[in-house]
């Protein structure tokens, strides 16, 4: 019999007294699937594999954000030194307009990474920090996209811009933050002590890197690089989770 509360890993319903070999009395769930362990392969595959598509969307958008700062250099120095005529203002725009689509890709990662999971039966769903994270994308979204059509619309005024680029600098603060709670969160899920330590490692040293670290220039992309491995860490741990999945 089950002596404790726990709920239906389906509907939510009280399992308190019923038979751990019999099923849930609303949506005939198996109660011994409410009882095991909180282990993501326990889950439902198609919220693991929205955990997947999530994290790569967030890999992926990193990547195509350095290619596109790169790009931009290399444009704006061989503009330059061919003394093309292509204006600077238009290199900037082009840019802006192709790390928006990017920055819609990552928050959209992201988004689909802190969906509550269905079947989690333990006592702390994670509920602050991906309500956070979730409140966090919608703001950068929205200041993304002002700041964008501002600069489209031909206003320039760097009071107004820089205003939206403060607002949007404290909210993907705030965001990581919640993001890294979140993975401290979710480590012990896949299961995986080196994306719980690296969480917990990155709280402190994350900042430290992106402020301090820029007087060697090179510490923000330190920063990028523990960032990248600790979620491509959590990307091969879902993989390995669904192909599980899979053969069970």
């Amino acid at each position: 019999m089950v002596d404790s509360d726990r709920n239906c890993a389906r509907c939510g319903y009280s399992l308190r007294g019923l038979s751990a070999a019999g099923v849930c009395p609303e949506c005939a769930e198996p109660v011994a699937n409410s009882l095991r362990e909180d282990l993501l392969k326990y889950s439902s595959p198609k919220y693991v594999a929205m955990l997947y598509l999530g994290v790569r969307l967030v890999l992926w958008s990193i990547l195509i954000s350095i290619v596109l700062g790169i790009g931009g250099v290399l444009l704006g120095l061989a503009a330059a030194a061919l003394k093309s005529g292509i204006s600077t203002s238009g290199l900037q725009l082009v840019i802006q307009v192709a790390g928006l689509g990017t920055a819609a890709m990552s928050l959209y990662g992201w988004f689909l990474i802190s969906e509550a999971d269905p079947k989690y039966v333990g006592d702390n769903p994670g509920t602050t920090p991906r309500r956070v994270i979730r409140a966090m994308v919608i703001v950068t979204a929205v200041l993304t996209v002002c700041s964008t059509g501002l600069v489209l619309a031909g206003v320039v005024d760097p009071i107004v811009l820089g205003a939206l680029g403060i607002v949007n600098g404290i909210a993907g603060a705030v965001q990581f933050f919640a993001s890294m709670i979140f993975l401290q969160w979710l480590a012990p899920r896949l299961p995986s002590d080196r994306v719980l330590r690296r969480s917990k490692r990155m709280m402190w040293l994350g900042p430290v890197l992106m402020t301090v670290g820029l007087v060697i220039l090179i510490g923000p992309l330190i920063a990028l690089v523990l960032y990248w491995n600790m979620l491509d860490w959590v990307r091969k741990d879902l993989k390995a989770t669904l192909s599980e999945q899979a053969v069970g």
